[in-house]
């Protein structure tokens, strides 16, 4: 005798009880057969066969419009809603509890050392964050005209040293405070898209060289390119002076990145992966039990995610610009370095190739920055595409929404237009990335075609 729970866990059972009895009322002797046959195998022990009877069986019957919107938003539109991230947020004292400022600056002790003393610096740390590019100036122009670079390359002392100076005076501010607007976006994320952050954050695995580090690496192995060449011209060059003033250099160098402004760009660089990801990932709508989509929820989520787009470029707007802007003309300076060590009479191998990391190093990190933060952008210019597949679907399950849906997306559709991680009111998107690449491109073609010309012609009068 087959039990009620047997019945309750055969597919088949469901079928009879929904309207099959009446292919059975038929006389159809065989299929009754099979019919009986199914009801005696375990729920747990379907086979193919049957699974497609159901489908098939399951095609053909009509369903209502009610039923077919909660089927197809539960699949394809339920998910976490930036109203539910936003009140997640906004529940100050259990969060703010669970997540402190301190904890979202890394989850390894490392991490948090770096990122506090580069984002929240004390007042000592401060002045000695903006005196060491001073001192890395003073003691580079010495190493640059000791080991007999040309002047083009002794500007890139001042290059680097001045870009050093200025990612400590524009550091954000505010970052010692919980309510920080960074701190606030970083909260809202969901359990899995944290712990993306706190390992695109985690300094362990970026000095250690790991893959995990993902794109950062392409800023660490110019690095790396930079420091072998420049041992190569001091041991070359067998000045004892040389190698204290090297030495004395690098460690002046890199003390940024553990007591200076250095970190910040790799900060500012995660949260704009994480902004960009949690853009696409989180829906701006809401869906009601019955299927039916929240449009009142979806413009408050809209605007809501708006509003962290525009917290977060207004946050680092002042420090993206003087790094990335005197990034660019260390890049600039770089490139005719090389060529005005090509030209020197005391030019070397070693020293041409130091030039050339330090044009690579550069070049590098500039497009890295620029890729992160062009990402916020391109993630908010794909809202449109997201929210017209949201009218198509209204459109098959609930006409009565379709004019409200069509005038969300109009206003989406304007709104995005304009919006994006922004400097200066200039919109950093990938399109302008591409400009400003293919413009660099033609202008340094340009650039070798004249060099090469010029040589030519000198060839020809020597000759």
């Amino acid at each position: 005798m087959q039990t009620q729970s047997d019945t309750d866990c055969n597919p088949v059972s469901h079928i009879r009880h929904d309207g099959a009895g009446k292919v059975l009322m038929q006389g159809d002797l065989e299929s009754q057969k099979e019919e009986a046959a199914d009801q005696e195998l375990d729920c747990r022990k379907v086979s193919p066969e049957m699974v497609g009877s159901i489908h098939a069986w399951s095609s053909t019957q009509p369903m209502n419009a009610q039923e077919r919107s909660s089927s197809i938003s539960i699949v394809k539109l339920r998910g976490r809603s930036w109203s539910e991230a936003l009140n997640q947020a906004q529940d100050s004292e259990d969060i703010v509890e669970m997540l402190p400022a301190c904890r979202l600056r890394g989850k390894n002790a490392l991490s948090r050392f770096m990122f506090s003393n580069s984002l929240a610096p004390s007042r000592a740390l401060w002045f000695a964050s903006m005196g060491m590019p001073v001192a890395g100036l003073a003691v580079g122009s010495m190493m640059f005209h000791e080991l007999g670079f040309g002047l083009v390359t002794q500007l890139l002392n001042v290059m680097m040293s001045s870009m050093s100076f200025a990612k400590a005076l524009c550091t954000p501010k505010g970052a010692h405070k919980e309510d920080w607007p960074v701190y606030v976006f970083l909260r809202t994320l969901s359990e899995k898209q944290l712990e993306a952050f706190y390992n695109d954050i985690d300094m362990v695995i970026f000095l250690k060289g790991r893959p995990a580090a993902g794109d950062k690496l392409i800023t660490s192995m110019p690095g790396n390119l930079i420091l072998l060449f420049g041992i190569g011209v001091v041991y070359e060059s067998n000045n004892v002076r040389a190698v204290g003033l090297f030495s004395v250099w690098l460690v002046i160098l890199n003390s940024p990145i553990f007591l200076g402004g250095l970190p910040t760009s790799y900060f500012m660089a995660a949260v704009c992966r994480s902004l960009s990801e949690s853009i696409q990932s989180t829906e701006l709508w809401d869906v009601h039990n019955d299927g039916t989509i929240n449009l009142a929820a979806a413009y408050e989520g809209f605007h809501g995610m708006l509003q962290q787009v525009d917290a977060i470029s207004t946050t680092f707007q002042y420090f993206f610009f003087g790094a990335e802007f005197l990034m660019v003309l260390l890049t600039i300076a770089s490139g005719f370095s090389i060529w005005d060590e090509m030209q020197s009479p005391r030019s070397t191998t070693f020293k041409v190739a130091f030039n050339a990391a330090v044009f690579f190093a550069s070049s590098c990190t500039t497009l890295w920055l620029l890729k992160r933060t062009s990402e916020v952008t391109a993630a908010v210019q794909k809202l449109p595409y997201k929210v017209h597949k949201l009218c198509a679907h209204i459109a098959v399950t609930d006409p009565a929404q379709l004019a409200a849906a069509e005038r969300f997306y109009a206003y989406v559709e304007k709104a995005t237009s304009t919006s994006g991680f922004k400097c200066q009111q200039l919109i950093i998107s990938p399109t302008a990335i591409l400009k400003f690449v293919y413009s660099a491109l033609g202008a340094l073609a340009t650039i070798i075609s004249l060099v090469l010309t010029l040589q030519k012609h000198k060839f020809v009068q020597q000759l």
